[in-house]
């Protein structure tokens, strides 16, 4: 009988180069300026299940959902060989 959980597959060596997908983009700020955000005032965000303020859209549904993915994208390279610590998805060079 069969273990009823997935076996790990074989780690690949992951270079630099495999790799530039996930690099984060540089040009990200030359499109988005402070002042565009600053003139929306106290706007609500409208989104398929309503509205909400700006800060709690960001608290309650934006950044939980940018920190689900970036552990996940860690998990995943993890699993597929990438030797990734919890250093890396905190952001912390080593030494």
């Amino acid at each position: 009988m069969q273990p009823a959980y997935r076996t790990r597959r074989p780690a690949t060596q992951a270079t630099p180069s495999s790799l530039h997908a996930f690099k984060a983009p540089s040009t990200t700020s030359r499109f988005v300026e402070p002042a565009h955000f600053d003139s929306l005032g106290e706007a609500p965000i409208v989104t398929p299940r309503g509205t909400a303020r700006r800060e709690a859209y960001l608290r309650d549904f934006a950044l939980p959902n940018f920190f689900f993915h970036l552990a996940t994208v860690h998990a995943i390279l993890r699993h597929n060989g990438v030797p990734l610590g919890k250093l890396d998805y905190l952001g912390i060079k080593k030494p």
